[in-house]
């Protein structure tokens, strides 16, 4: 039986990977979203190369978009078993005091509003399908239960309240049978990864310490990893904060 996978900011990095390993295997289709494809070179010719890989453009800040791109993947499929919010913005890791309303707003609106307002598009095709599984990809960062000693600003805090959201909608899916999840991708080494340890260690220059005692893993390690843990989710992983080496983490 195919199973169908929806993936959001498939265009680079730990999406992209994803989408390369499930491309390979049989009976898998894959949906995936960019919000530039045609920049996206890479992942377009993915597409060509695998026909069981399909683009559709998305911006997830942008209501408008979203509403589009749910219509456009209604039109690919009748039912999405797997979805990955795995699309999202790292950019402002300033001090609290020094960091601008739009950075704040920018980020909640991209890494919490917007995977919302997608998964209400995107509902129904989810119920229809067998394993319904939804995933948001969060962050280490996000858990208000770690004391780390680094600053990550208006990211760390929109990673938290889509946490908050993602244990609300456990407990509200649950009937229908959906399995919600939290998971922490690993400390990767991919652009906006490299991007942000840069950015913070201009800000504070001991964040170099944390970073280099951090476990750095490839975009292609965590995405092969990603995949094993989604395999394995059940109905007793609803509710979760979990890593990509399948231990939990606190909330």
């Amino acid at each position: 039986m195919t199973k169908t996978y929806f993936i959001t900011g498939a265009n680079r990095g730990i999406g992209l990977s994803m989408v390369k390993q499930l491309a390979a295997k049989p009976d898998v289709e894959v949906i995936v979203t960019a919000r530039n494809p045609a920049s996206a070179k890479e992942l377009q010719e993915l597409v060509k190369l695998n026909s069981n890989v399909k683009l559709v453009q998305l911006d997830v800040s942008d209501e408008h978009s979203i509403k589009t791109a749910g219509a456009e993947v209604a039109k690919l499929t009748h039912s999405i078993d797997v979805f990955v919010n795995n699309g999202a913005i790292g950019q402002a890791f300033t001090p609290v005091l020094r960091t601008p309303k739009e950075q704040w707003t920018n980020h909640y609106i991209t890494n919490v509003v917007g995977p919302i307002l997608l998964l209400q598009e995107i509902y129904p095709l989810i119920k229809k399908g067998n394993d319904k599984k939804v995933i948001f990809i969060s962050t280490l960062v996000s858990s208000l239960g770690l004391t780390l000693p680094v600053n990550f600003s208006a990211y760390g805090q929109s990673k938290a309240a889509l946490n908050y959201s993602v244990r609300d909608l456990a407990k509200e899916l649950r009937k229908d049978d959906f399995i919600v999840v939290a998971v922490h991708p690993g400390v990767v080494g991919t652009d906006m990864g490299n991007d942000a340890g840069r950015l913070l260690i201009a800000e504070d220059p001991s964040a170099a310490d944390f970073f280099s005692s951090s476990e750095v893993i490839t975009p292609d390690q965590s995405a092969e990893s990603l995949i094993d843990l989604f395999g394995g989710l059940s109905a007793e992983s609803s509710g979760k904060f979990l890593s990509y080496d399948k231990s939990e983490l606190p909330w």
